[in-house]
């Protein structure tokens, strides 16, 4: 009986230790894949926020929602912004944030591609490269934490057509 109570406190160890070496190899393969998305988000992000971007004219379109005329020769039309986005978010990420809302960030008026001054905002887009703890992993969706725009945030991200790309993103603290 006494033996028994002694291998209790060692296989109890080795659970931990494996557990912890399972939370490590998976810290690091998730690393690696923002690695790889990180640059296309932050590129993406830049635009979400207007950071860099060349802003003319406020205009007006047929609702009354004010808008900026972008006046950067890198975007002149929806389809140029769409697929700088799609190198970082997932299509229904897209349409639910950007594209289809009563008020979208992006729309073209008369012709000329604007942004929404209500979505204007000084922020910095900078963000942190190092993923900060992983909640979840399955083969094809990861949830993790790490830090951009200065806060904490949770990022889910989908693997979609062997291409990883966020799904969702939620601030978990300002």
């Amino acid at each position: 009986m006494f033996k028994k109570i002694q291998v209790l406190p060692v296989l109890f160890l080795l659970c931990l230790i494996l557990a912890g070496c399972q939370n490590r190899k998976d810290l690091k393969e998730v690393q690696t894949i923002y690695d790889n998305l990180y640059p296309d988000l932050i590129k993406a992000m830049k635009l979400v926020y207007a950071d860099g971007l060349e802003l003319g004219q406020e205009i007006t379109d047929e609702n009354g929602n004010a808008y900026r005329m972008i006046d950067d020769p890198d975007y002149q039309t929806l389809e140029d912004v769409e697929q700088v986005m799609k190198s970082a978010f997932s299509d229904n990420f897209l349409s639910w944030e950007l594209f289809e809302r009563d008020e979208p960030v992006f729309k073209e008026i008369d012709g000329k591609l604007c942004f929404a001054v209500k979505s204007i905002m000084d922020e910095d887009v900078s963000g942190s490269k190092k993923v900060t703890a992983v909640n979840k992993k399955e083969e094809d969706y990861i949830v993790f934490e790490t830090k951009l725009c200065r806060r904490k945030c949770e990022l889910t991200i989908i693997n979609d057509n062997e291409k990883w790309v966020v799904f969702y993103l939620s601030v978990i603290k300002y």
